[in-house]
């Protein structure tokens, strides 16, 4: 998902919906928060988070 589509996740701070901080919802437990460095063409995970 991050590779192909990274832009579909949500904005990690809900004020600067236009940021590259965002975060993914994943297998209804996990949360991944990264930032997309467009000029480059990368994604790097900031954090993984699991919901108990």
């Amino acid at each position: 998902m991050l590779e192909i589509a990274p832009w579909a996740g949500d904005p990690f701070k809900e004020d600067r919906p236009e940021g590259n901080t965002r975060k993914q919802v994943f297998g209804g437990r996990g949360i991944a928060a990264y930032v997309i460095l467009e000029e480059q063409r990368l994604v790097y995970v900031v954090r993984i988070i699991w919901l108990s």
